[in-house]
C-alpha cells in the first residue's frame, strides 16, 4: 500500500496532537502503578517519536519562512509584505531559541542522570528534581523555562488567537524519561504554534492565482438601428482575467464596486435618470506579483430620445 505525503503528514500531526492533548500526563500518572517499567518504556517511545517529528517540523518551518521571503521578493518587496516577512522571521527566531533552550536542558538531564552515552536509568528522579531547582528563588531552571514559555505564547497570540498558552514545566517529582517526554511535548507545542502562525503569514503575502479564460464578446456600435440602416458590431474572442481573490482583480463603475461573475466578467447596473446623453467611467485593476495595473475606460450612453 502506498501512503501519500499528505497522509503521512496528517498521521504525524495526529501523533503530535495526541501527545499535546494530555497523553504524557496520563502516562506520568501511570508511573505510580505496578506497570512502572512498561510505562517508562512507553514514555521513552513517545519521547523518541516526538523528537523525530519535531526535527522534521523544524525543517518544514524554516522552509516556510524561506517561502515567504521568496514570495516577498516576487512581489517586489512591497512595504506591507516586508513587514509580514519580518514577523515571520521573528516568530521563527523566537521558536528556534526556545527549542534550543529545551534541547540544552535535555542534554543536562541526560548528563546528570548518567544517560548520556546509553539510556539505562529511565527512573532516575533525584537528579531531575535537583536540576529543576538549581538557582536562586525566582531564577531556578524551572522558573526561567516557565517565563520563556509564557513569552513565546504572548508573541504568537496575535497570529494564533485560538492557541492555548504553553504549559509551564511541571516541577513535581518525575522520572528522567518523563521529564524528557514533557520537554519534547513543550517543543512540539511550540513548533505547531509556529507552523500555524507561519501559514497565516504566508497567506498575507500570497499573490493568489490569476488565470485567464476565453470568452466570446460582442460590442455593438448602437443598440438601436433605424429601418434600412446598417447594424455594425465587433465580434471577438477575448481572454478575461479570473481570480478567486478580490484583492487581485477589482472593477468599478463611476467609483462604485462592480460584482464579478465566475468567468471574471463584471456586470454594471445603475439607474439611467432623465433623458440625456451621458457617460460612465469604468475602472479595472489587478495585482500581479506586487505590481498594480489599472485600465480606465469611458463608456458613452443615451437615455431616451435626444434631439
Amino acid at each position: 500500500m502506498t501512503v501519500s505525503l499528505s497522509e503521512l503528514n496528517r498521521a504525524r500531526r495526529m501523533v503530535r496532537a495526541a501527545v499535546c492533548a494530555g497523553l504524557i500526563g496520563l502516562l506520568l500518572a501511570g508511573c505510580q502503578s505496578k506497570e512502572r517499567t512498561a510505562t517508562l518504556l512507553r514514555l521513552q517511545f513517545i519521547d523518541d517519536t516526538l523528537l523525530n517529528s519535531n526535527d522534521e517540523l523544524l525543517i518544514a518551518n524554516g522552509n516556510a519562512v524561506r517561502g515567504i521571503h521568496a514570495q516577498v521578493e516576487k512581489n517586489r518587496r512591497q512595504p506591507a509584505d516586508t513587514l509580514v516577512l519580518r514577523q515571520a522571521e521573528a516568530v521563527h527566531d523566537a521558536t528556534r531559541a526556545l527549542v534550543d533552550q529545551l534541547r540544552r536542558l535535555r542534554e543536562r538531564l541526560l548528563r546528570q542522570t548518567d544517560n548520556w552515552q546509553r539510556f539505562e536509568h529511565l527512573d532516575e528522579r533525584q537528579a531531575v528534581a535537583a536540576l529543576l531547582q538549581t538557582g536562586p528563588p525566582g531564577a531556578r531552571v524551572a522558573d526561567t523555562l516557565a517565563r520563556r514559555l509564557r513569552a513565546h505564547a504572548r508573541l504568537l497570540q496575535p497570529l494564533v488567537p485560538a492557541a492555548s498558552p504553553l504549559p509551564s514545566f511541571d516541577e513535581a517529582e518525575m522520572p528522567v524519561v518523563g521529564a524528557l517526554a514533557a520537554l519534547a511535548e513543550r517543543e512540539a507545542r511550540a513548533l505547531l504554534l509556529e507552523e500555524t502562525a507561519l501559514a497565516y503569514l504566508s497567506r498575507q503575502v500570497s499573490s493568489g492565482t490569476l488565470t485567464t479564460r476565453w470568452r466570446p464578446m460582442v460590442t455593438a456600435q448602437a443598440s438601436t438601428v433605424a429601418p434600412g440602416a446598417t447594424y455594425r458590431a465587433e465580434l471577438m474572442l477575448a481572454r478575461v482575467l479570473v481570480s478567486a481573490s478580490p484583492r487581485l482583480l477589482t472593477m468599478t463603475a463611476d467609483g462604485q464596486p462592480v460584482a464579478l461573475d465566475s468567468a471574471g466578467v463584471g456586470h454594471v447596473a445603475f439607474g439611467a435618470g432623465a433623458p440625456r446623453r451621458a457617460t460612465w467611467q469604468g475602472r479595472i485593476s489587478y495585482r500581479n506579483y506586487g505590481r498594480d495595473t489599472t485600465f480606465r475606460i469611458t463608456v458613452p450612453y443615451t437615455v431616451g430620445p435626444v434631439k
